[in-house]
């Protein structure tokens, strides 16, 4: 990547930097010996975040026969990996979605980088199924240098940024640089 364009990044607020809550919670998941009571702790900070995860554990996809009302009950049901996805998945929605990119259409990127995301999943599943979770997070940030550039440089990227939408001419790595 050239220099400038670097730079530019840097100096824009494209890349927000990490809540408090989701910087703390990514320390403690750094410990092998974690305790799930720090980091429901940690969670309840956001209340936005508890809904989220007592929705999830409540949902078909866990078949739970009694409905689950704390974080202390629903972490250990939905793991240490797929809370971290579902933590910075939030956090990058968020950061990402706040931001008015020109060119861009957000509801676009983020369905196309979710179906990506899902997919990406499934076929992992399959073939590396102990990599799923981190295939996920891959495939959702596979194309996160668009609306980042596009924030950072509005004049020079929106060209690109305009094409990536439904049925939009497609661009190359060249026209890209």
């Amino acid at each position: 990547m050239k220099a400038s364009v670097l730079e530019a990044i840097k100096q824009s607020a494209a890349v927000p930097s990490a809540p408090q809550v989701v910087t703390r919670f990514l320390e403690v998941m750094q410990d092998p010996n974690f305790e799930y009571g720090e980091l429901a702790k940690i969670l309840s900070a956001d209340p936005g975040m508890v809904s989220e995860i007592l929705r999830l554990t409540n949902s078909a996809l866990f078949g739970i026969s009694q409905k689950v009302t704390s974080l202390h009950q629903a972490l250990p049901l939905l793991g240490p990996k797929r809370t971290r996805s579902m933590v910075l998945g939030r956090y990058l929605v968020e950061a990402v979605g706040k931001q008015s990119t020109a060119g861009l259409d957000p509801s676009y990127f983020w369905r196309r980088s979710l179906v990506t995301a899902v997919l990406s999943s499934r076929f992992a599943e399959k073939i590396v199924p102990r990599q799923r979770e981190e295939i996920f997070i891959a495939a959702l940030l596979a194309d996160i240098g668009i609306p980042i550039l596009a924030q950072a440089l509005p004049e020079q990227y929106q060209s690109i940024a305009s094409r990536y939408a439904p049925y939009g001419e497609p661009f190359t790595d060249e026209q890209e640089q």
